[in-house]
């Protein structure tokens, strides 16, 4: 062999003594070892196709019912359901894209310590569960808190009607109740009127309903304001979708332990983010501001309810 087909030899990995040559005296050419070498490829590509399956290669079922894995064709097996919406998720989705096209939704955000309401639950859950028959939960001292900041801000209980402005003299309070049917967001009414245990039993019945189907629709209308608790699982922030023709909407997220700096010293406390969102063409920026502050400081000094402050 010459040094040149020694060479390609080597690089190829080709026995040249596997080949016969067309060289003088059988002697192996370099053009045998590259129609050698092509040659290998081309039996490299066929073995490459035989181990590609396609759908076509899949064999049908056997007529007797048996079938394999391997026998199974593509397209018997379900990679996607096609269902109709039910009336209850198509009015929610309608209801949330006409909020979103018709109000100007702006959201402002802060965070409030809860320490002292959760303080407050751990020293009194016992005796509130054992005289009134149900657990002191967060949502009755958000109720009460938006309450309280309804009446210092009632641009938050107002709504537009055409060209006119509907202030509310009421509280009825819508929460957001999340079950297999949907997210439904029955109202409690008369809030203001209405005891932390009172306001606990409503909250149970409402999930009640949702979960065995008996939820009314007017058990859905005629609320003023809503309050959503993402926080139940998990949310740490959101920007929550008015309750049209409400004008405001209240976010609650989890409970977090944070740094924060009080009297100049770093501390750990169990914080939550708030999120207000609020119809701007309704409400401007300084009363929502105004509205989640007092939230924010009714929450961190219950005592504030009691002497409505």
């Amino acid at each position: 062999m010459s040094p040149a087909v020694r060479r390609l030899a080597s690089e190829s990995g080709i026995d040249p003594t596997s080949i016969d040559g067309t060289g003088k005296g059988g002697r192996v050419t370099k053009e045998d070892l590259i129609q050698s070498t092509q040659g290998t490829n081309g039996k490299e590509q066929e073995s490459s196709k035989s181990n590609f399956i396609s759908n076509e290669d899949i064999k049908p079922p056997k007529s007797d019912g048996e079938s394999t894995p391997s026998t199974v064709h593509l397209s018997t097996v379900k990679r996607s359901t096609r269902k109709k919406m039910s009336p209850i998720r198509k009015r929610i989705a309608e209801r949330l894209v006409d909020a979103q096209r018709t109000a100007a939704i702006l959201t402002t955000f802060n965070e409030v310590d809860m320490s002292v309401v959760i303080k407050l639950r751990e020293t009194h859950q016992d005796d509130f569960l054992k005289k009134y028959g149900v657990k002191l939960g967060f949502m009755s001292f958000f109720i009460k808190a938006v309450i309280n900041a309804l009446s210092r801000v009632p641009a938050l209980n107002t709504q537009i009607d055409g060209e006119f402005i509907i202030e509310n003299k009421f509280y009825d309070i819508g929460v957001a109740v999340s079950s297999d049917k949907g997210l439904f967001v029955p109202v409690i009414r008369n809030c203001d009127k209405l005891s932390f245990a009172d306001i606990e039993k409503a909250i149970i019945s409402y999930v009640k309903k949702g979960r065995d189907g008996s939820m009314k629709i007017e058990d859905l209308q005629g609320g003023v304001f809503t309050i959503s608790n993402g926080g139940v699982y998990g949310s740490m922030l959101s920007t929550p979708i008015l309750n049209m023709p409400q004008s405001g909407i209240l976010g609650m997220h989890s409970i977090q332990q944070r740094p924060v700096v009080i009297n100049n010293e770093i501390v750990i406390r169990p914080m939550m983010y708030l999120a207000l969102s609020y119809d701007h063409r309704i409400v401007d920026g300084r009363e929502a501001v105004t509205f989640l502050v007092n939230i924010k400081e009714t929450i961190e000094d219950t005592s504030r309810l009691m002497f409505e402050i």
